[in-house]
C-alpha cells in the first residue's frame, strides 16, 4: 500500500452520526451475517447493519445494529471490501443504535461470511431511518400534499423556485 493510499484512507474515514441525524435517510441494502430465529420459529437472515442513503448528498451511511462501538468496528472489518465505502474512495458516515422491538445485539458465527441483501427497487423517502419508519405521501388535505424532488418527499408549501428548475429547453 502506498503512502498516498494510507493518507487517503485516513482522510475518508467514516464520520459518526447520531440516530436522530439519520432518521430521514432513505433505507437501502441490508448487511447480513448468519441466521436468526424469529418469533414464529422460522430462520431469517440476521441483519447486522443497513445502508442508508443521505437524500441531500447521496452519500452512504452504514447503520450498525448495536450500541457498542467495538461491535460496529468488528462488523465493519468483516464486511467484504466492496461493501466498505471508506475503502473505495467514497465519503461515508456511520451510526450505531438498537431498537429493542426490532433488533438485538448481533451474534457472530465464525464459519459464516458477511453478505449483502440488495434493496428491491429504488430507495425513496417512503421508508426512512434505521428502523423502517414508513411515511405517508397521500393526503386529502392540500396543506399536507407532498411532491417528490430528487428522491425526497417535500411538502408542497416548502417547495421554492430553487428546488425545481422550471426552465424549459427546446
Amino acid at each position: 500500500m502506498t503512502r498516498e493510499s494510507k493518507l487517503l484512507r485516513r482522510l475518508i474515514r467514516p464520520t459518526r452520526l447520531t440516530v436522530s441525524q439519520v432518521s430521514h435517510f432513505m433505507k437501502s441494502d441490508a448487511i447480513i451475517h448468519g441466521k436468526t430465529i424469529g418469533k414464529d420459529g422460522e430462520a431469517y437472515d440476521q441483519v447486522v447493519a443497513r445502508v442508508l442513503i443521505d437524500p441531500d448528498t447521496g452519500t452512504k451511511n452504514i447503520h450498525y445494529y448495536t450500541n457498542k462501538l467495538e461491535t460496529a468496528r468488528r462488523i465493519a472489518m468483516k464486511m467484504p471490501r466492496h461493501m466498505r465505502p471508506w475503502l473505495n474512495n467514497e465519503m461515508s458516515t456511520f451510526s450505531i443504535g438498537l431498537q429493542e422491538t426490532w433488533y438485538h445485539e448481533p451474534t457472530f458465527i465464525e464459519n459464516r461470511h458477511f453478505g449483502i441483501r440488495e434493496w428491491e427497487g429504488k430507495p425513496s423517502s417512503r421508508q426512512v431511518g434505521p428502523f423502517w419508519v414508513k411515511t405517508t405521501e397521500q393526503s386529502n388535505n392540500p396543506k399536507d400534499d407532498y411532491v417528490d424532488i430528487l428522491g425526497r418527499s417535500v411538502n408542497v408549501g416548502d417547495v421554492s423556485d430553487i428546488a425545481i428548475d422550471s426552465t424549459l429547453t427546446a
